[in-house]
């Protein structure tokens, strides 16, 4: 599992306003990190000024056309987007999350939050898309153990490899069976001994040279330690298994960081999913 190559499709959901343009413009930089094909889906009718315009931004940003595939789809956004990408064997959906009013936090609208919770691949959403390029410089993976855990540390230590970033943290939150305090704390010398060696022996085929790694076992309520480290470090990325199952209730019991993050996101969220298809 950990010898794939990841995203090799890449998708963005492309509208034409100066926001969408900056979320397409971050989905290009990530097309030319992994040398990907980039799929453009569009909602709405297929005409003749949009493909006019889609080829001004293909330029402007310099994809190679070659590497651009367009799809047009006609239906509910969020639910024809999960079906393009399921259709074509998309590995990374790339999105752009909004802004509360008044507020400088960040929140999924009701498209964003059902692509995040039902595509078929990993989900990469944006809180600032941007037309410059910025590199991911400080990244926080979470390493909650679970069947998907290498391939999530797999993808997080490649993408930092790719963007030479200057740390990356992998956060364990041990859950306390009393504690009601969103600050992080330190478990027992014996937990943090067990989860680290875990977290050690993943790492252990995973290529690591000239990562700085760090790995932090912490006691506290599952996504309060992760929000609380990536606002204190001023973290660029955050990256987290994606739910793995079809049952909602369930992944929302299981993955409760998850739902508490897409509610206030503290950064940008990277949301791995193990693929099913082989391209």
């Amino acid at each position: 599992m950990l010898h794939q190559v990841p995203f090799r499709r890449i998708a963005v959901a492309i509208a034409f306003s100066p926001r969408r343009e900056a979320v397409l413009f971050e989905a290009a930089h990530l097309r030319e990190l992994y040398d990907a094909e980039l799929i453009l889906i569009h909602i709405g009718e297929k005409q003749e000024n949009k493909l006019v315009q889609l080829d001004a931004l293909i330029d402007d940003y310099k994809i190679p056309h070659d590497k651009v595939h367009i799809c047009w789809g006609k239906g509910l956004p969020a639910q024809k987007i999960v079906e393009i990408c399921r259709h074509e064997q998309v590995d990374l959906l790339v999105a752009g999350a909004l802004r509360k009013e008044n507020l400088l936090n960040f929140y999924l609208g009701s498209v964003a939050r059902y692509i995040t919770m039902h595509a078929p691949c990993s989900v990469l959403i944006f809180t600032e898309p941007s037309r410059k390029v910025r590199r991911f410089q400080q990244i926080i993976v979470s390493a909650r153990p679970e069947p998907v855990r290498p391939l999530t540390l797999y993808h997080a230590a490649r993408l930092a490899r790719k963007e030479k970033a200057q740390q990356l943290q992998i956060i364990r939150e041990v859950e306390p069976l009393w504690s009601f305090s969103s600050v992080p704390a330190p478990p027992s010398e014996r937990t943090v001994v067990a989860e680290t060696e875990a977290i050690e022996e993943i790492f252990s085929g995973i290529k690591t040279k000239k990562l700085n790694l760090n790995i932090s076992i912490t006691s506290a309520r599952e996504g309060h330690a992760l929000k609380y480290i990536a606002q204190k470090q001023q973290a660029d990325l955050l990256v987290l298994s994606a739910p793995q199952t079809h049952w909602p209730l369930v992944d929302r019991w299981i993955h409760r960081e998850l739902h508490y993050l897409l509610s206030d996101l503290p950064t940008n969220l990277l949301l791995i999913k193990e693929n099913k298809h082989v391209h």
